[in-house]
Parts: structure tokens; sequence; C-alpha cells
């Protein structure tokens, strides 16, 4: 906090602090095997002042792909500075070679040349790290990089993990705000209930103006969803849509079935594709 008073930025924490005072420091007690000093450091930044560095340059940057391109193209072309980023893995400078290789992949994603020299660059740094998240990081930035995996069965499993059959429905619920697309919901207003028909579980979603608030059930919903609780973990999850499930016996609408209909449009459930070194 003494620093950032001073006017120190995240990136001037993560270069002054990069490790314990001598009198802090007790081997093997203090050793990064799970966080990192100046990884912590530059987390108080954000903790304490948000993302905004104090510097006007940074309130409305340019998009990422329009300044990479500006970038190699300042730096003379593709072709060059993947010849630079080939000397850098060279050199043993894997941080190097995988910055200079992601200026070529956010101009274009389907540049493999440039995915999988910022892949060895990645994996070079994973290779030397002891820092077990970090480490992570860097090894399975490169298996995406490499296509190795595919990003949507990742957030598929993430989903399916938070909607475990031992959350309860209010819980499972509130999930659901972060799934609302504001271009189709817009204005309306629908009230729905929703029922799990095998654990007794109810509920009350109120979709006002794009938000999303979940209750206990009140009087008077337009529609009225039942259905056991496995059924709707399946679309909460993504692994079933709506058109299957009013196939179903075990699933039953009561109201207004259109109102619901127009609810649940308003939501994407879809398991999320999440590429975080791709772009």
């Amino acid at each position: 906090m003494r620093h950032i008073l001073r006017g120190a930025t995240a990136e001037d924490l993560r270069a002054g602090l990069v490790e314990l005072p001598g009198h802090l420091d007790l081997d093997p007690f203090t050793r990064e095997m799970y966080g990192s000093v100046d990884n912590n450091a530059a987390a108080q930044m954000t903790g304490y002042l948000g993302w905004f560095s104090g510097d006007a340059t940074d309130l409305a940057p340019l998009p990422r792909a329009e300044r990479a391109s500006r970038t190699v193209t300042l730096m003379g072309g593709h072709d060059r500075v993947l010849k630079a980023a080939r000397a850098a893995l060279d050199d043993g400078d894997g941080q190097w070679c995988a910055e200079l290789a992601g200026l070529c992949v956010s101009v274009d994603t389907e540049d493999h040349e440039a995915r999988r020299l910022k892949a060895a660059g990645l994996r070079l740094l994973g290779y030397a790290e002891q820092n077990a998240p970090r480490r992570n990081f860097y090894l399975t930035g490169a298996l995406e990089l490499e296509g190795a995996f595919d990003p949507a069965a990742v957030g598929a499993l993430a989903r399916k993990t938070l909607t475990s059959a031992s959350t309860p429905l209010l819980g499972l619920l509130d999930t659901f705000r972060f799934n609302v697309v504001p271009s189709r919901a817009r204005s309306r207003r629908l009230v729905v209930d929703v029922v799990l028909s095998d654990s007794g579980e109810r509920a009350r979603l109120e979709l006002r103006h794009s938000v999303l608030r979940v209750d206990k059930t009140a009087d008077d919903p337009e529609a009225a969803l039942s259905l056991p609780k496995a059924r709707f973990l399946a679309l909460a999850s993504g692994s079933t849509t709506w058109d299957t499930l009013q196939q179903d016996e075990a699933v039953e609408v009561a109201g207004d079935s259109e109102a619901l209909a127009r609810f649940l449009a308003c939501f994407d459930l879809t398991p999320p594709r999440v590429q975080l070194h791709v772009r």
C-alpha cells in the first residue's frame, strides 16, 4: 500500500516486490509452491484500486486485435516478429517468445505457426516453474494453443461441477442470473415458479429489465415448471435443451406455457467456450 499510494502500478509492484525480505524468508516454509510474492503484490493493486493504473492512456485502450495488428506492422510484419520469437526461444527466453508470438495469435487466432511458437515459450516457462498454479497455467495454455483439448468440454465440465445434485435449488437458480442475455430479455417482466417434483423444493424467478431475481415462491406466477431434479440439472448444465424436455412425461407446465418459453429464451445455457490463450 505504501508503494501504491506513491503511484506504483501493478507492473511496478510485480517488478519491485519479487521476493520476501530476508527476515521473513524461512526455507522451506516460504518457498513459492502455491502463490508468489510478485503476483500477490500486484493483486493488492486490483483489490484496493481496481483495474485502472492512473495513466489516462489506459482508460480507452485499443482493442487487443487492433493493437496487436498495428504493433506487428510497426515491427516489420508477421514473419519478422516470428523470427524474433524463435530467436528468443533459442536463447531460453520463453516469456519474450510467448509475448511476441502472442501478438501474431491476436492478429489471427488461426495462425498455427504462431500458436505453436507461443506454446513452446509457455512450455519452457512451465517446466522451470515450481509454483503449482503458475506451472498449470503455462502448461495448460500450451495445450490450448496446440488444440490438445476442447475449451467447450472444459466449460461443460465446470458447469456440471457447479450444478451438482447436492446443491439446493435456490443455489442452482442463483447461477442463472449470469446467463441472462439482455438483448433478448430487454424490458420484459416475467415471473416463473420452479418446482422439483422429487425433492419438493420450490423457488420463484422474476425477470425484470434483464435482471433476474431469485426468491421463494409467492402467488400468481405466469407459469410454473415442475420436473425432477435430474432433469433440471441437465437443463442448467446445458446437457439438454428445453425443446427436448418438453417431450418428457416427467416435466409438467402449469399456467402460460408460451410465457415460460419466452422466459427460457432469455437465457444462454450453452456450455461456455472459454479460451484464455487463443485470442
